[in-house]
């Protein structure tokens, strides 16, 4: 998720051929401020760990409302899901990105 919070922010973590990283950027400590203050000031998830691994069968049996997951995962949910949902872009803030295996909102 930072990796698409900085990309939206217009930043990008490292350097083409993955020998720099850039994480000291004002736009990456930007991307990292406000997907902390999501859970901190927003309330945007529950506290504590969330296992990336349980959030599609948290999503499939209801307990949880939205996630952020990969577009991969989007036709295992389309299958299994009994219930009506839609998908969403990312939040931006300087443009519309997504690193490669993009995520997408599923609510």
């Amino acid at each position: 998720m930072f990796q698409a919070f900085a990309f939206q922010n217009g930043h990008r973590l490292m350097s083409e051929d993955g020998t720099e990283v850039y994480f000291d950027d004002p736009a990456a400590v930007e991307a990292l401020e406000y997907w902390v203050s999501l859970a901190d000031e927003h309330n945007a998830m529950p506290d504590g760990t969330i296992e990336w691994g349980t959030l599609r069968q948290n999503f499939l049996e209801q307990s949880t409302a939205m996630i952020w997951h990969t577009t991969g995962n989007l036709t295992a949910v389309r299958s299994e899901a009994d219930f009506d949902f839609g998908v969403a872009m990312l939040p931006m803030k300087t443009s519309v990105a997504a690193p490669l295996a993009a995520a997408t909102s599923i609510f």
